[in-house]
């Protein structure tokens, strides 16, 4: 492996961990476009697992969607008040398809997941739903990176540090 970066060498040391604590990091930073799906398929051209990789990513990742979830279920007071009837409709939506609908955007690469969480708290969504429909989304997202990792990994580990 030639000179690696930063990101590089903390996933190499940490491994899992260190996977954990990027994605986590990176997801608790709402609004701020980081792509955290890097961090998966680096790991998996470092070698790692691209099942478990996806696996702890997932986690981290779920985790790190809570502040938006907290944040819409602070804000349902503030938002009854202007907007009554569409945060009732939200509610409504959450009921019927909030478990898939949050699946499905956890799923996409750049997708406003917090979105999904800040309308998933005001909806009053139950939490642990939430979480698992996120982790889900994700575990298909990393998944898909992971693989990518592991298939351009070689490539990627063996470019000349600029």
């Amino acid at each position: 492996m030639s000179e690696a970066p930063f990101l590089q060498e903390l996933i190499y040391t940490f491994g899992y961990f260190g996977v954990f604590m990027a994605v986590l990091i990176t997801s608790l930073s709402m609004f701020v476009g980081i792509p955290t799906f890097t961090y998966v398929s680096i790991a998996t051209a470092l070698g790692l697992d691209p099942f478990l990789t996806s696996l702890v990513a997932a986690i981290a990742g779920a985790l790190g969607e809570s502040p938006a979830y907290i944040i819409g279920l602070g804000s349902k007071k503030l938002l009854e008040r202007k907007y009554r009837d569409i945060l009732m409709y939200w509610e409504e939506l959450f009921k019927k398809y909030g478990f898939w609908a949050v699946v499905l955007v956890a799923a996409f690469p750049f997708a406003p997941d917090e979105i999904a969480g800040l309308l998933a708290g005001a909806a009053r969504y139950d939490y642990l739903k939430f979480l698992l429909a996120t982790a889900i989304g994700k575990f298909i997202k990393y998944l898909i990176a992971a693989y990518a990792g592991v298939f351009v990994g070689e490539f990627v580990i063996n470019l000349p540090a600029s």
